[in-house]
Formats: C-alpha cells, sequence, structure tokens
C-alpha cells in the first residue's frame, strides 16, 4: 500500500514482510529509506531512521521486555551516542560501536551503583570509577571489567587531566 515507481515501493507506504513484521514509512527504489516505523514479529518495535533497509541514523528501539535505546545507528547497529533503559532499572548513556558499548559512558545499576568512565566492548576497560551503591568509590585502571590499577580519587583525577591533554594533542 502507498506509492510505487517501476512497480516497486517509492515515497511512503506500507509494506508486510513474509514474517508478519509491518514497516510503514518512507521507501525508495523497494527498500525503507528516510524516516519510519517497523514492527517485528515479536512485537518489538523501531521507530526512526532507515537507510538502504536498515537501521540508520536517530532512532528508538523499544523490546517487548520493556528496554528501551534512544541515540545513533549505523548499518542496524547501534553505533555513536545514545541511551538504553532495561527494564530492571540500569541504564547506560554513551558512546557505541557495533552494538557494544565503547568509548566514554556511564552506568546506572537498580541499586544505585555508577560507573563512569571508558568502556570496550561492553566491559569497564580503561580509565573509570565505579561508585557502589554504599558510596564507596574504586578509582583506576579498569580492564574486562576488573579494576587493575587504583588510584586515589584526587591523583585520578590528575591523571585523567594530564590523560586527556595528551589525547586533545
Amino acid at each position: 500500500i502507498g506509492e510505487f515507481k517501476l512497480g516497486v515501493p517509492h515515497g511512503r507506504g506500507v509494506h508486510m514482510w513474509p514474517d508478519e513484521s509491518i514497516y510503514i514509512g518512507e521507501f525508495r527504489n523497494g527498500v525503507a529509506n528516510g524516516y519510519g516505523t517497523a514492527i517485528l514479529k515479536s512485537g518489538d518495535t523501531y521507530q526512526g531512521d532507515h537507510k538502504d533497509g536498515k537501521k540508520h541514523g536517530i532512532g528508538t528501539f523499544k523490546w517487548v521486555n520493556g528496554d528501551i535505546y534512544y541515540g545513533e545507528y549505523r548499518n542496524d547497529r547501534r553505533h555513536g551516542k545514545g541511551k538504553e533503559t532495561y527494564f530492571e532499572g540500569d541504564r547506560y548513556e554513551g558512546d557505541w560501536v557495533s552494538d557494544n558499548f565503547e568509548g566514554t559512558g556511564i552506568y546506572f545499576w537498580a541499586d544505585g551503583a555508577i560507573y563512569q568512565g571508558e568502556w570496550e566492548a561492553g566491559s569497564m576497560h580503561g580509565l573509570g570509577t565505579l561508585t557502589h551503591a554504599n558510596g564507596e568509590k574504586e578509582c583506576g585502571i579498569w580492564r574486562n571489567d576488573t579494576l587493575i590499577q587504583s588510584y586515589e580519587e584526587n591523583s585520578y583525577a590528575q591523571h585523567l587531566q594530564i590523560v586527556r591533554k595528551i589525547g586533545n594533542a
């Protein structure tokens, strides 16, 4: 249903895939391009930008279980700046690369703990501070979610400033 050009969807329209998922939005040469909404058979939904039939640009993905991601996509993956809120109350805000926390970001656990710092492949990795729910802090260098070198909070802040200056040089 919608606009066609040379027998394929082109412009605004509605398309149902063989698995009964539905796309409502903009098409170019038969594929989703531009803004639209996909309602998957599972009940998950995506509303946002598409390019060549993939999530690409800014969008919101809502899983049936209550998890929600809002942010940037590239080639069907969370990539760039984004925020994901999990149904159990946890939340991540920061950089994403190929569906993983990567770069800098903040993770908030439902119990009140917070990690702020660097991430790699979805793990605390690099400079960061983990503040436990009781207020206790662990500052330093992390590798694969493990603190490998601890710093006092003040010396850690100074170390972080030096690293940032080197990175901006």
